[in-house]
């Protein structure tokens, strides 16, 4: 998928395997239902610091819900549950 020439993504099979995939080159995987984000799956995030944890790889963690600052809210746990939730104070590495 190309928008004004640039490669923001791809749908793809292999021949070897019987899976479909989808590829986001540029950033974020978003999953929408009813013009809602309802999931984000992040790209390589390497280097962040949460909450004083600093060199944090954040990257294919996923966030499922209605983040309060979506669609900017990183998920900060390998699988972030999130209903509009303020409160990101409790992160542990």
């Amino acid at each position: 998928m190309f928008h004004t020439g640039t490669e923001f993504g791809t749908l793809y099979h292999l021949d070897t395997q019987g899976d479909f995939n989808i590829h986001a080159t540029r950033g974020y995987l978003y999953l929408h239902t009813t013009n809602k984000l309802r999931v984000r799956v992040a790209p390589n995030l390497a280097g962040q610091t949460v909450n004083n944890y600093t060199n944090l790889d954040l990257g294919g963690f996923t966030g499922i819900g209605l983040f309060a600052a979506a669609p900017v809210e990183t998920p900060l746990s390998l699988l972030h549950l999130d209903h509009k939730g303020a409160f990101v104070g409790g992160y542990r590495p």
